[in-house]
């Protein structure tokens, strides 16, 4: 329905079900006859990325644009999520730390509000 990247991409990325029921990947190069992107979506946040719907009309994709057999597209958007989720994860754990700076003078105690017992009263 929506590709990430589309407006520019030279080739896409395509999860579909084939039949109704098998959940496939394929690959689509931008002019494959059939195929069109359409207007950028107007989007109320993450718009460093371009998304737009993506369209095949009369356009068969053949078996040899398919990195596996029909049936086994979840093998590739795993693998996607896996390799990427193992690359941010360094990033992810590091970044916190070094911007966490710890307070700066702080007295280690400080003196007793002359009004302490006024506010607990």
């Amino acid at each position: 329905m929506w590709i990430t990247n589309g407006g520019f991409a030279d080739v896409y990325v395509v999860f579909a079900k084939i039949d109704g029921e098998k959940f496939s990947c394929f690959i689509v190069e931008r002019g494959t006859p059939g195929f069109s992107a359409g207007a950028e979506e107007k989007k109320m946040g993450i718009k460093g990325s371009s998304t737009t719907p993506i369209f095949f009309e009369n356009s068969p994709v053949p078996k040899e644009k398919s990195p596996h057999e029909p049936g086994r597209g979840h093998v590739v958007a795993f693998n996607t999520l896996n390799a990427a989720a193992s690359a941010w994860a360094p990033i992810a754990s590091v970044a916190p730390k070094r911007s966490w700076k710890p307070p700066r003078n702080i007295p280690k105690s400080a003196p007793p509000s002359e009004n302490a017992s006024a506010i607990s009263a």
